[in-house]
């Protein structure tokens, strides 16, 4: 018969803690990156942490393996919704089991874009204008609110996306 101190590391060797918390914003958007944490995992010979995502409905995928508590992670535009597990192994390859998140809804609106740029405008000898166009992504309702040195100078509510207007200065 073997005593205790015969067996091998293999043979005492217990399952690292699952990680208490894993850390997701409450708010993802599409194409933005985001940084998922976790909590430090308890384990004599702890060698690090699996993280993994799903997107959609789809399977889980790792993404990460490594001994940081922290991964920064990119969501593809179009993914609707996202979730998070994480675990912990040691060198033995034994596993803790997963935290896993709840599931987030990921927003895929992107902000509208409108043509020319910021600038100093002291040079100019009122009245001028200025052209701008306004686009839209997923063609949203936009209302184009035109403000110079915090004075609002023009609003025109539901404008004709990819169409010019002049904002008179």
């Amino acid at each position: 018969t073997c005593e205790v101190g015969c067996q091998s590391t293999a043979q005492t060797n217990v399952a690292p803690t699952m990680p208490a918390t894993l850390n997701v914003p409450g708010t993802v958007k599409g194409g933005d990156n985001l940084t998922i944490g976790w909590s430090a995992s308890s384990d004599s010979n702890l060698a690090g942490y699996i993280l993994e995502k799903k997107t959609d409905d789809g399977s889980y995928i790792q993404i990460y393996k490594g001994s940081n508590r922290s991964f920064i992670d990119t969501i593809s535009v179009g993914v609707t919704k996202v979730q998070y597990r994480v675990r912990a192994y040691d060198t033995l390859n034994v596993m803790s089991a997963y935290k896993t998140s709840g599931v987030i809804a990921v927003i895929n609106n992107v902000p509208p874009s409108i043509s020319g740029e910021d600038k100093d405008l002291g040079g100019q000898k009122a009245p001028f204008k200025i052209g701008v166009t306004v686009s839209d992504k997923e063609g949203d309702t936009v209302n184009l609110i035109a403000k110079l040195n915090g004075t609002v100078l023009k609003t025109i509510d539901n404008i004709k996306l990819d169409t010019n207007y002049d904002i008179e200065i």
